[in-house]
């Protein structure tokens, strides 16, 4: 190629390029006009949001007070409810203090100003957050108490066996010893971890979470447009706004799935919770209850994580890397019902344990001899630890499916709407 096809192959690209830049201005400036109007329009939504739940935390420190007031000469029940309220008046001063901050947020402001102030706020709510986490296996129960007492006036302590109160102090206490041991090991090992960020965006909430992620992307419009120029820019949004329309229903049916697992296992959870409180003074019944319990509050937590993190997919990126994402996702929830495989039969023995008495007031294992007990037992063991060979994995998978009632196949029709 010679001088002067290179002068006209130069001149032909820059009335090119002159024809469409006046379009590309007018799409980034769209495109500007309308991440910006998201931002404010999910602050304000999460302005409401913090003000309705304000009101409603607001009225139940009010009513734990008046329990109070009128429960103060019970120093019984004044120990029960004392914690409940002060963990509610630090949740209202916090929400409080976040509402009448974020009416006057200027997202116009220098971006490190309006980070450093949404940094701060989440710190405020994550503190109360952990304490209620780490004080909900403790609490639950008091909860109960205050709430049968102060409604019905029936003190349902006069019902409840005292070992009871025991197991559900000992569990909470160690659950919250534990938990912030845990806490403290996560923050110091991923100190600094995107991964660890985005969980704690989570655990602020999902109205906090949908208003920070829309600052965080009008922030990474701009950090784009510097980096990769109006056009990469505007091709990688309108695949962002096109991509989820495509795939909206497919979504939609794998979330609304993965509610119908997790409120399965909820209501198993519930039925465990009402089962130990019907059986104070009896280890037999007691411990297998408890076990059930943690069990069904692990695959109800697992898809709950699922859906969460569904919900933050960045449709922007390419379709091989967010069906990659997709997939990581069903496999860790899949990698949860299978360990609950391997644990099944130790697992059948506890719901036998837990049925038997239920359904027919026996205890079934308590009336076997104990040679017969030393047999069931190695042989539960044994059953698990061949479960977990990597050869039966493979066969696991289809039962684990089952169990997430078709969330792992409709997974795999999400990713093929991808493409």
């Amino acid at each position: 190629m010679n001088l002067p096809d290179l002068d006209q192959l130069r001149q032909r690209w820059q009335e090119a390029h002159a024809a469409i830049e006046p379009q590309l201005k007018l799409d980034v400036d769209a495109l500007r006009n309308g991440v910006q109007h998201r931002s404010r329009r999910a602050f304000a939504s999460h302005s409401r949001w913090l003000l309705a739940s304000l009101l409603g935390q607001a009225s139940v420190l009010a009513a734990l007070l008046v329990f109070l007031s009128s429960h103060w000469h019970d120093a019984i029940y004044r120990f029960l409810a004392m914690p409940m309220a002060m963990l509610m008046l630090a949740q209202v001063i916090v929400s409080l203090a976040q509402w009448w901050t974020l009416r006057r947020l200027d997202l116009a402001a220098p971006v490190v100003d309006v980070r450093r102030l949404l940094d701060r706020l989440r710190r405020r709510q994550l503190a109360v957050t952990r304490w209620i986490i780490l004080s909900s296996v403790l609490l639950w129960l008091p909860m109960l108490l205050v709430l049968c007492k102060g409604v019905t006036g029936f003190d349902l302590l006069a019902v409840l066996h005292p070992s009871v109160i025991y197991v559900n102090l000992i569990v909470g206490v160690v659950f919250l010893l534990l938990g912030e041991a845990i806490l403290r090991w996560v923050a110091w090992r991923f100190a600094g971890s995107p991964a660890l960020q985005r969980w704690l965006v989570e655990l602020a909430g999902s109205s906090w979470q949908r208003a920070e992620q829309a600052f965080d992307a009008q922030v990474d419009l701009e950090r784009t447009l510097a980096e990769h120029g109006a056009a990469s820019t505007v091709a990688q949004h309108r695949r962002r706004i096109e991509l989820p329309a495509r795939t909206r229903e497919s979504m939609r049916r794998l979330k609304w799935r993965l509610v119908l697992v997790a409120c399965f296992h909820a209501s198993l959870m519930l039925a465990m919770v009402v089962f130990n409180a019907t059986q104070g003074g009896q280890p037999a019944f007691i411990v297998p209850g408890v076990l059930l319990h943690l069990f069904f509050i692990a695959q109800m937590v697992a898809a709950i994580l699922h859906r969460e993190r569904l919900g933050r997919l960045d449709f922007a990126m390419a379709p091989e890397q967010l069906g990659a994402q997709i997939h990581a996702l069903a496999e860790r929830h899949l990698k949860v019902t299978r360990i609950s495989l391997w644990l099944a039969p130790v697992v059948v023995l506890l719901v036998a344990q837990v049925l038997g008495k239920a359904l027919l007031g026996m205890n079934l294992l308590g009336e076997l001899p104990l040679s017969v007990h030393s047999v069931i037992a190695s042989a539960a063991l044994l059953g698990c630890i061949g479960l977990s060979r990597p050869r039966l994995q493979a066969a696991l998978a289809g039962p684990a499916r089952v169990l997430l009632f078709g969330a792992a196949g409709l997974s795999a029709a999400l990713r093929k709407v991808i493409g």
